[in-house]
């Protein structure tokens, strides 16, 4: 017997990966150094840290579960977690992820999707790219 997909209660306002966020004392967040490339030189490598912001909007009061999968170019997931949180008054909901020391096993493009039971509320991608060092005598000399 198939399942049928149920539409989500949410809508994703925004989603980007960054090098930093910082939440004010007022909620207001500063996400600085988005991106959508990572650099390796080598695999497997780690990347440091990178943080993903997620605004949401729903029904105000509203307690949500989301899935949030990290999908390889090969198709393997390389995390899963579950995000539990509350719409706020104003029917608004930022999240904050961060992907300490995230594992980049190959390059390609990797899928981020937040996913609200069988639904998928949206998600982003971001590429791994291997890059060669330049030879020393190829670095611009001052």
């Amino acid at each position: 017997m198939a399942t049928k997909s149920i539409q989500s209660s949410l809508t994703l306002q925004f989603i980007t990966l960054a090098d930093y966020i910082i939440t004010a004392e007022d909620k207001k967040m500063s996400v600085i150094g988005m991106f959508d490339k990572v650099f390796v030189r080598e695999l497997p490598a780690v990347h440091r840290q990178m943080w993903l912001a997620v605004g949401l909007v729903g029904k105000s009061g509203e307690q949500k579960m989301l899935s949030l999968r990290v999908l390889a170019p090969s198709g393997s997931e390389e995390v899963k977690t579950e995000l539990q949180f509350t719409i706020g008054d104003n029917g608004k909901s930022t999240l904050t992820v961060n992907f300490d020391g995230f594992p980049i096993k190959e390059t390609g493009i990797f899928t981020i999707q937040l996913m609200d039971g069988t639904s998928v509320v949206g998600g982003t991608t971001f590429e791994a790219i291997k890059v060669q060092e330049q030879p020393a005598s190829a670095k611009v000399k001052n």
